[in-house]
């Protein structure tokens, strides 16, 4: 027996967040899943999605973990570019614009807490720009007479690192003038020099833990500022008894022992019965109650072959960092590779099965549709079941 329950709560805790310029997600969405998952965050913020208005949910539904939602920006006038973020359900998030820019895309998303914090994921295209500044102190000017908490993540492709370099010289003098921090130092990119840039005002941003995923590295973002957050807390009660090969001779040699019951009607001898019968029961299998939180973890990274394909790639990256050696990075990308594959495929597997366990039922066949992320309609989608089963 189950029994749901939600909390509204206002606590405080720190919120953990990761940025990764990720370069196309549609052939990564799982392992940004299960990275997600594995680290625990709250919040992921990526750019350079390289998706596209009309995939973009189907991805991002692959991307998101089931207690999660999603928002992004796609770029409309020509491939590449776009940025996205994903948060917990629990958070109460809003998107935001602050007008149009040319040069440089953007997302901004407000969490509703005391105070208000805003963040915003930007993305830079490489090629020079000479409006970009002007751009960028325009947002900055907004945001900063707006909210007295803000945190910035992005692939700025400037040199940040390089002094020398007039955009970067111009943005260093920028963000003085705004009193911003920008907290990421040393190279995070392949050939050298700082791209990525983390810039906050009124956080205290504790650790950034940087790893290279991709020819950009992955940084991760600890806030570890106590801040009062509104969130409904998910929890639900099972109330189960133990019953298992034992509890049938133990349930007869009760029955034995107790007293024979008697009445003066069918409905009283039913209602002795069941009452005995109760009673038994609740002597040799009592109920337990027990609580399982709100996190979720999709049912299809839980097989055998996942987790023994994820303990590879854990093996493969712990040797590369060890070695350094290129034969070990080539193998550890190769790993990565065929993890996301094995996840893809899991997915595929266990949402043809609830499609063929589910073909009469159009209620389970819509929450289908919501896990594949598709405005198909329910024949579209039982149409596509044998495209499942390939």
């Amino acid at each position: 027996m189950h029994q749901s329950k939600i909390a509204v709560e206002t606590k405080c805790n720190s919120i953990k967040l990761a940025f990764l310029n990720i370069r196309s997600l549609k052939n990564k969405s799982f392992l940004i899943n299960d990275l997600i998952t594995t680290n625990n965050l709250d919040f992921m913020f990526l750019n350079e999605t390289w998706l596209e208005d009309r995939c973009s949910a189907t991805v991002l539904n692959e991307t998101a973990p089931p207690n999660f939602n999603f928002t992004s920006v796609c770029r409309t006038v020509r491939r590449g570019g776009g940025v996205a973020a994903l948060f917990k359900d629990v958070y109460q998030c809003k998107q935001v614009s602050f007008g149009q820019y040319l040069s440089f895309e953007y997302l901004g998303i407000v969490l509703k807490v005391a105070p208000r914090i805003l963040f915003i994921i930007i993305y830079r295209p490489p090629k020079y720009s000479p409006a970009f500044v002007e751009e960028f102190t325009e947002l900055l000017s907004m945001i900063s007479s707006e909210f007295d908490c803000f945190a910035i993540a992005g692939d700025f492709n400037i040199h940040i690192d390089n002094a020398e370099i007039k955009t970067a010289k111009e943005i260093i003098t920028v963000l003085n003038t705004f009193d911003l921090i920008q907290h990421v130092h040393g190279p995070i990119h392949n050939h050298g020099h700082t791209l990525d840039l983390l810039i906050s005002r009124g956080l205290n941003i504790s650790s950034i833990v940087i790893n290279d995923v991709s020819d950009h590295f992955c940084i991760f973002i600890f806030f570890d500022i106590l801040i009062s957050v509104t969130t409904e807390s998910r929890s639900v009660s099972v109330r189960k008894r133990c019953i298992n090969e034992n509890t049938r001779r133990l349930f007869m040699k009760a029955m034995s022992l107790t007293p024979s019951i008697s009445a003066d009607s069918v409905d009283l001898l039913l209602d002795s019965f069941n009452s005995k019968v109760k009673n038994v029961i609740d002597d040799i299998a009592p109920v337990k109650v027990s609580k399982k939180t709100g996190r979720q973890i999709s049912s299809w990274r839980k097989s055998t072959a996942v987790q023994s394909m994820k303990r590879q790639c854990r093996k493969a990256e712990r040797m590369w960092r060890e070695t350094k050696l290129e034969i070990h990075y080539s193998i550890y990308k190769d790993s990565l590779h065929a993890f996301n594959v094995k996840l893809a495929t899991a997915r595929q597997i266990f949402l043809s099965n609830l499609i063929n366990s589910n073909l009469n039922n159009t209620e389970k066949i819509n929450n289908i549709r919501k896990k594949i992320g598709t405005s198909s309609s329910y024949a579209e989608v039982t149409q596509i079941r044998p495209q499942f089963q390939k």
